[in-house]
């Protein structure tokens, strides 16, 4: 009877190890969900600042030309002599944020647990709970077995 409680036990201490290890370890399923969602928030970041670079290169481009370089003169306060100046404000000029504001690094809010030790006390409280369920259970089973046999009955 003992060889299969000790064995019981180290199976039970294993499968426990494993289910940890696999749902809060270093590559579990939380930190492979997390790794995830900041690869999205990752990918469409990358997106939004290419659209944003397209946007500045098509800018560059026009601003290349003679007409939109006397336009930029002219917001800048320069002129031709003797041309009568108009200054027209844009309302619906949208700020830009600073780069340094737009590529923040995104921290993962759980990384796992990566001290073993941490895994195996978890592992022990809990391989400890099942073997002590059984070995009260066994135990119980048995004194419930001495009662029943010392029950002797006259006929």
């Amino acid at each position: 009877m003992i060889k299969k409680s000790f064995v019981l036990c180290i199976v039970s201490i294993l499968i426990v190890f494993i289910l940890l290890e696999g749902t809060v370890g270093t590559n579990g399923l939380v930190v492979n969900r997390e790794l995830a969602k900041i690869l999205r928030q990752q990918t469409e970041s990358l997106d939004r600042k290419r659209l944003v670079i397209e946007a500045l290169e098509q800018e560059y481009e026009a601003t290349l030309s003679e007409e939109s370089l006397l336009d930029n003169a002219i917001k800048l306060g320069k002129a031709k002599p003797g041309d009568e100046i108009y200054f027209f404000k844009d309302s619906q000029e949208t700020p830009r944020l600073p780069l340094s504001q737009q590529s923040r690094f995104i921290q993962p809010s759980f990384t796992g647990i990566a001290s073993y030790w941490l895994l195996c006390i978890a592992t022990g409280i809990v391989s400890a709970f099942f073997a002590g369920t059984y070995a009260v259970k066994h135990i119980k089973k048995r004194k419930g077995n001495k009662h029943g046999n010392n029950d002797h009955r006259e006929t």
